[in-house]
């Protein structure tokens, strides 16, 4: 039960919950859970899914009451203090007020920005450093080796153009746009995936045509490499005025995105023995509790047994940020992503640009040399990692389970390597430092 993600009631985010809305929430829980003790039937002649919608209904109307209540008496008292107690009444019409940014203050290599302008200047000299190649940090026979590997594929794929990709059919994308998800933040262009969603058949048709051009000439709209950075402060104790304190999110074209799930489909290598099952991240039924109970249960295992056991916890800085694109494309072509769909993705992470938006202005444009493109499927770093799972899990190493050898558990860039001896403990962090200078 430790590994099981749990929620706290907190009284000040819902100072209205009474004791009588929580009395009638009980009783809602309980009917469900009764509703689906009985097979959980979507029937209104059904005894227990009656009840449990009628102990809802219930339980929503004195919600509301009580919130009715509660502002009622709020503005009663602001009524009675408006002339006697003007420090609560200011302190209630500051609590409706919507937060400034976290980041009223700058600090870009020792030089302190207060002013809007600056601010947004200092992000995009903070980003510009984040998303440029560090030539201290690749090897340079390995980067040399790279660039004629890339320059051998390009010549390769765009030598041999027989090659076709299958066209998109309209009802494939007709059924990728109804499967979007709702309330998604939009591109600098506002297209949010609402619009693709509910657009009709039409807007599905001019997409499929479009797509399947892009197919075609292989050619990526310049529009569609461009993202906006959103800086988001990571919160705790951090300061406020340290630029790695913040989270750069990325806002991509919905379009773009929409296309990069349709292109997603016309890669069958990446979808079989694809990632290492130690990896937890971005799969549909796996989540960061499975990484967590894989850990325990090893943990436990040996602790029962009485045997020694070592967890080293590993977080690569900067992960998804300082992505090398040379080496992802490799990669993608190692695992069988070859032709002119290896081509489009190339030319996707040609020329990438960004800006930094910061109450509500934009700053200038400036190239992406590295990092993945966010919230796209194909930013798939999970390519770049996959074989050092392989080489841990290859490793005699790691802690056994029964009759299971468990070297890590990882979820994206996040790892737990697992040994029973300070010597294998330190051989499987050489496995990770080795992989990183390589």
């Amino acid at each position: 039960m430790e590994t099981l993600p749990g929620k706290q009631y907190v009284k000040h985010l819902k100072p209205y919950w009474t004791k009588t809305v929580k009395e009638y929430h009980t009783i809602m829980r309980l009917q469900r859970r009764t509703w689906i003790e009985n097979g959980k039937f979507h029937d209104r002649n059904d005894k227990h899914y009656s009840d449990y919608k009628s102990a809802k209904l219930n339980f929503r109307k004195q919600l509301e009451l009580a919130y009715e209540n509660y502002i009622s008496e709020i503005n009663r008292k602001i009524e009675e203090s408006v002339d006697c107690d003007q420090r609560f009444v200011w302190s209630v019409i500051k609590s409706g007020r919507k937060s400034e940014s976290h980041c009223q203050q700058l600090n870009i290599s020792g030089i302190q920005l207060f002013s809007s302008d600056e601010i947004r200047d200092g992000w995009v000299t903070h980003f510009q450093s984040v998303f440029s190649v560090d030539s201290n940090l690749i090897n340079p026979v390995n980067e040399k080796a790279i660039d004629n590997t890339i320059n051998d594929l390009l010549e390769t794929v765009r030598t041999n153009t027989n090659e076709n990709i299958e066209e998109f059919t309209f009802d494939e994308l007709y059924k990728l746009c109804d499967n979007l998800p709702c309330n998604k933040s939009s591109g600098l262009d506002g297209i949010c995936y609402e619009h693709l969603k509910y657009g009709g058949k039409l807007l599905h048709r001019h997409l499929c045509s479009l797509f399947n051009l892009e197919l075609e000439t292989c050619y990526t709209p310049i529009s569609w490499k461009d993202s906006c950075i959103i800086p988001l402060f990571k919160g705790g104790n951090k300061s406020k005025s340290d630029p790695n304190s913040y989270r750069g999110i990325s806002l991509l074209c919905s379009i773009s995105k929409l296309f990069e799930k349709a292109l997603y489909t016309r890669l069958p290598s990446l979808h079989h023995n694809f990632p290492h099952l130690s990896q937890v991240a971005y799969q549909k039924t796996l989540s960061s509790t499975h990484a967590s109970f894989n850990m325990q249960e090893v943990v436990h295992h040996n602790l029962e047994r009485h045997s020694n056991i070592i967890v080293t916890f590993l977080d690569s800085m900067k992960a998804f940020d300082i992505l090398w694109h040379k080496g992802l494309l490799v990669k993608l072509y190692i695992y069988g992503v070859r032709g002119l769909t290896w081509l489009l993705i190339y030319e996707m992470y040609q020329n990438m640009r960004s800006c930094v938006q910061f109450k509500g202005k934009c700053s200038k444009w400036f190239n992406l040399k590295k990092g993945v493109r966010q919230g796209g499927v194909l930013s798939v770093y999970l390519v770049f990692i996959n074989d050092l799972l392989r080489q841990l899990d290859e490793s005699p190493y790691g802690s056994m389970l029964f009759n299971l050898r468990v070297s890590s558990t990882i979820q994206a860039d996040d790892i737990a390597l697992i040994s029973t001896t300070s010597k294998g403990m330190k051989t499987l962090i050489d496995i990770c430092q080795t992989y990183s200078e390589n």
